[in-house]
């Protein structure tokens, strides 16, 4: 991992907000949190049910979680985000939005951690020697999770049936490894099986309601070759280019 991917996989931060405070996250979290509550309370609200926290409590936001967050103090609300990518565990449980029931000496060494730009050695094995604790207390999310995950993959490919695995992974804010997951649980397919199905539909509707040739359609939908097309034709109809233009053929 190069410098610059490493230093973008990690944010350490206190915020700060005078009373009240509203921030939109409805595009997904980009990172895993953990988070604690200094002062104040605020309220995360999200498609998957509402959860407030106060003051003293470490918190969990999982990536990709779409969500709003209401801030409320007096006169202030601060906490601290510990931002991360790299996940330790099997990404499938799916842990949800939740309050981290750390003990009292746990919570102390969350509140100890340094919140410097960049992330060296020493500030790596602490952060982590400390998630390995947390892990264990967190609660796995139900199904619906990975249905919300797979839904949001779904969508993104009926507009972008030519993205890749990392592209849709991105669109989505989970990890490749995630998706896979997702996909296999949720459908028992892989993403690239289903594009290549979304693909296969939009090729069938261009033979019938074009007449486009086929070497035309086959870069139209980003085919590698058009044998490559029509073997992914007839895996996903039985049919050649040719023989699904006839047999639509109108008397």
């Amino acid at each position: 991992m190069n410098d610059v991917v490493f230093s973008k996989s990690f944010r350490f931060h206190r915020f700060s907000y005078d009373r009240y405070h509203y921030t939109d996250n409805s595009r997904g979290a980009p990172y895993h949190y953990i988070a604690y509550m200094e002062k104040g309370r605020c309220k995360i609200v999200s498609e998957r049910g509402t959860r407030e926290f106060e003051a003293g409590d470490v918190f969990y936001i999982p990536m990709g979680l779409k969500y709003q967050s209401y801030w409320y103090g007096t006169p202030e609300s601060t906490f601290l985000s510990f931002g991360f990518l790299p996940f330790p565990e099997a990404e499938q449980k799916h842990f949800c939005l939740q309050k981290v029931p750390c003990p009292q000496d746990l919570t102390d060494q969350i509140r100890a951690l340094p919140l410097q730009e960049s992330m060296d050695s020493f500030l790596l094995g602490r952060f982590y020697t400390l998630l390995a604790k947390v892990i264990p207390l967190l609660k796995s999310g139900s199904f619906d999770s990975a249905k919300t995950v797979y839904r949001d993959a779904v969508d993104y490919l009926t507009r972008h049936p030519q993205s890749t695995v990392p592209e849709i992974a991105r669109a989505c804010n989970v990890s490749q490894s995630l998706l896979y997951a997702v996909f296999q649980k949720v459908a028992g397919k892989s993403p690239n099986a289903l594009r290549l199905e979304i693909l296969t539909d939009r090729a069938v509707q261009l033979l019938i309601t074009t007449d486009r040739q086929v070497q035309e359609i086959s870069d139209s939908l980003g085919f590698s070759s058009v044998s490559y097309f029509r073997k992914i034709l007839k895996a996903h109809t039985g049919k050649t280019p040719s023989q699904i233009r006839q047999s639509s053929t109108i008397f």
